[in-house]
């Protein structure tokens, strides 16, 4: 009885290590991964995770290593060759079933979705199962929720949920201060301009701060910002009586011999705070306007070029700000509210 009782246990042991060696061995079969994934007879194939999981016998990280650096290989053979990454959702299912934690396979497998594969809901649902995963004091979890975000922005167009992720990332341990630019700049194509004037004010005064002395003045450097700030914005007068336009940043006064370098980032802050302030008061006047005409004519204008043949206005204003990402204009609701409308530069 105790012989066959341990016969069993070697077979049950032999059967372990054999499974684990199958396993390992369609490991390294992903390396056979060319870069047509449609290879003749179907040979080639993603073990399922759970069986991974089994398989590992706690050796679980040294299997995800190996699946991630098959992964990062088959995602290079694409990237080179068809562009076929039918086969990535299933490889990260395998990676992070065998390491749940770690913050890169997240970071990196997510961007892979939303950039590469041209799936970004599946990257954003990739990098939320991060988030959940990954230890909150980790310093690189940050990056997930930025990742969101940049997708939201620059694939989806949606900035309200990109400024939410961002935020969302700026609240996390090891987040570099440059966040506070992609939160304000998303409260500001939003139309949102006090919660945009906040962060950028943030920006403005704290972004360089650990290069300021103890004993700095702040009065002091807001005035001496808000001077440079001022020659800038009359250089960009100054470019657009030149040339009858704005420039599309900056570079385009120094090309035009206005400026001689690119201002430092406290001063473009500042100048960006002094172009919202100026939409601001633009939106005022137009929504003056719109009033006049509603008590001349009785009625709401049907849109701002009814205030141009109306004679109230000479033209329909461009708002002050300058956005590299996109363009912006004025438009009239409905009610009668006057709309801070942004469009990003690919759906224009």
């Amino acid at each position: 009885m105790a012989r066959t009782k341990h016969t069993r246990h070697a077979l049950y042991i032999v059967g372990l290590v054999l499974l684990f060696g199958c396993v390992v061995g369609s490991a390294f079969r992903l390396d056979a991964i060319s870069d047509d994934v449609h290879s003749p007879g179907g040979l080639i194939f993603v073990p399922s995770p759970t069986l991974m999981k089994v398989a590992a016998l706690g050796f679980d990280n040294l299997l995800a290593d190996i699946f991630w650096l098959r992964t990062i290989r088959y995602v290079y053979n694409q990237q080179q060759g068809s562009k076929n990454y039918d086969m990535l959702d299933e490889m990260l299912e395998v990676v992070t079933r065998l390491d749940p934690y770690e913050s890169d396979i997240y970071e990196r497998g997510g961007s892979w979705l939303y950039e590469d594969a041209g799936r970004p809901q599946e990257g954003i649902k990739f990098l939320e199962k991060g988030l959940k995963m990954v230890p909150e004091k980790d310093e690189a979890r940050w990056r997930l929720a930025f990742h969101i975000g940049k997708c939201y922005r620059e694939v989806l167009f949606d900035e309200k949920e990109a400024t939410r992720y961002f935020e969302l990332a700026k609240t996390m341990p090891g987040v570099p201060r440059m966040i506070t630019v992609s939160v304000a700049a998303g409260y500001e194509r939003q139309g949102e301009f006090e919660k945009a004037i906040k962060f950028w004010e943030e920006a403005r005064d704290y972004l360089d701060s650990d290069n300021l002395p103890a004993d700095f003045d702040m009065d002091q450097y807001h005035a001496a910002v808000s001077h440079e700030a001022m020659n800038v914005k009359h250089g960009l007068d100054l470019f657009k009586q030149r040339f009858g336009y704005r420039p599309k940043d900056l570079r385009g006064l120094i090309s035009a011999g206005i400026l001689s370098e690119l201002p430092k980032n406290p001063v473009v802050f500042e100048l960006r705070i002094m172009e919202i302030r100026a939409t601001m008061k633009m939106m005022d006047i137009l929504k003056d306007k719109v009033q006049t005409f509603e008590k001349e004519k009785g009625r709401m204008p049907k849109d701002l070029q009814e205030l141009v043949e109306a004679k109230m206005i000479n033209s329909i204003p461009r708002p002050a700000i300058r956005d590299a990402g996109g363009d912006a204009e004025f438009e009239l609701s409905p009610t009668g509210e006057i709309r801070y409308v942004f469009k990003a530069e690919e759906q224009l």
